[in-house]
């Protein structure tokens, strides 16, 4: 474990959220060095996204930035290197930043200018975005809503600060600089290891679904574009030849009108409604439940242990995920269609065979030839190709198919579990030099 340093003296700040600071360390307010501009006029300027992971960063340089752009950009705020930009409806979760590129932003962010040289920008960026100050602007914003809070520029500039001697502003943000990016190297690393994880599930998949477990069996060509040969005895249909159920939400009024947050799962009176958030989370998370009246509108759409759940609108359309023994009373929410499969088909096997990139392709194909955003309708599910072996062989596969990509799945949580031990050390890292819990020698 790291030998950490700490200072001498401390003396109190006189804040309960900041504590005890070194002795050396100076009080201020935040207008002593910056001051809020408003420089506008700029339209040819590159647009600029503020991320609380990364920074300020092109807008054009990310592809999960869907914010759209206003059409006539004069009015956005002209950005210079070295400027402060705040998010002031999110700066409570550490969205702002210190700019390394010269542009324009949205003009309900601010833009704050450094003046004087008592500060080393280096040391603010990391102060900043550190939880303290999360913490601190999180109660200086005001609102009805936490999506709609909102940080007043004048509350931001008069808040107080503590800061080192210059010199050593420059040495603790120079060994974070060391820290973090020596960390974030690694977390970059074991990012790019669970892609090539991911990529080895599918193709692990994919190769089973399509071409079986023995490599020298006799092939013969498929017949369709989305898979070359496929062994001698198996044979390519439909899946509206395979399902004996296909249904999606059928409650009368609205979901949101249906669901009720409550937080009791063994009762008679409710009943679980099966989001994809909750399949993600495994059922860890808080459910939504509807009351019996509106249960008896969706038993249509029931579960029962061994169905296949499939999103049907937005980005994930296609994302396809087969549903464990539900020992509790559940039933399906909006957006998803429920898959029952025949005796032509088994399950589990079924899964895998949606979940493949022979049949993700037509979906995916399927749901962006929807005239609004991505959608799949029952005819899409319907009509997608897929491969049948022998229902002995589907069983083999499905069973195969278990344990290895349960051992690939174990490999790509040590990643994230190290991820995230990496990211929370980051933080702590940050906080601890900032707010003189560490002395950088």
């Amino acid at each position: 474990m790291e030998d950490v340093k700490r200072y001498g003296e401390m003396k109190d700040s006189g804040m309960s959220w900041f504590t005890e600071v070194p002795s050396t360390w100076n009080q201020t307010r935040i207008k002593t060095f910056l001051r809020n501009k408003s420089v506008k006029n700029h339209p040819n300027a590159e647009v600029l996204s503020l991320y609380r992971e990364y920074g300020i960063v092109p807008k054009n340089s990310r592809d999960d930035n869907h914010n759209v752009t206003a059409e006539d950009t004069s009015s956005y705020k002209f950005v210079e290197i070295g400027d402060l930009v705040i998010n002031k409806m999110k700066a409570w979760q550490g969205s702002l930043a210190i700019s390394d590129y010269e542009g324009i932003v949205s003009p309900a962010y601010y833009v704050c200018l450094f003046e004087g040289k008592q500060v080393d920008r280096r040391f603010i960026h990391y102060l900043f975005r550190c939880k303290a100050f999360a913490q601190r602007f999180e109660c200086l914003s005001t609102g009805m809503r936490i999506g709609q809070w909102d940080l007043g520029i004048d509350d931001f500039l008069h808040e107080i600060v503590f800061l080192p001697p210059l010199m050593e502003q420059h040495s603790i943000a120079s060994y974070l600089d060391d820290k973090c990016s020596a960390i974030d190297d690694i977390i970059a690393s074991s990012r790019a290891s669970i892609d090539d994880y991911k990529q080895l599930k599918a193709s692990t998949i994919y190769e089973a679904v399509t071409k079986g477990l023995n490599p020298e069996v006799e092939t013969k060509d498929s017949g369709v574009e989305w898979v070359d040969k496929i062994p001698i005895n198996w044979r390519v249909t439909k899946v509206r030849y395979l399902i004996a159920v296909l249904t999606d939400y059928t409650a009368n009024g609205s979901f949101a009108s249906l669901a009720e947050n409550v937080h009791y799962k063994d009762t008679q009176d409710y009943a679980r409604l099966v989001r994809l958030t909750d399949l993600r989370a495994n059922f860890e998370n808080d459910g939504v439940y509807v009351d019996l009246h509106a249960y008896n509108y969706l038993k249509k759409s029931s579960l029962y242990g061994g169905e296949i759940l499939l999103a049907n609108v937005g980005a994930y359309a296609g994302f396809s995920i087969e549903m464990p023994y539900v020992s509790f009373k559940a039933t399906l929410g909006p957006n998803m269609f429920l898959i029952k499969t025949n005796n032509l088909w088994i399950s589990r096997f079924a899964y895998y065979s949606l979940s493949s990139d022979m049949c993700m392709a037509q979906l995916i194909e399927k749901a962006n030839n929807s005239t609004a955003q991505p959608k799949l309708n029952k005819e899409n599910v319907r009509s997608v190709y897929t491969v049948l072996p022998p229902l002995s062989e589907q069983q083999a596969i499905a069973s195969y198919l278990d344990a290895r990509c349960g051992e690939i799945d174990g490999l790509i949580a040590e990643r994230e579990a190290l991820i995230y031990d990496l990211e929370s050390y980051k933080k702590s890292l940050i906080y601890e030099c900032v707010t003189g819990k560490r002395k950088v020698a």
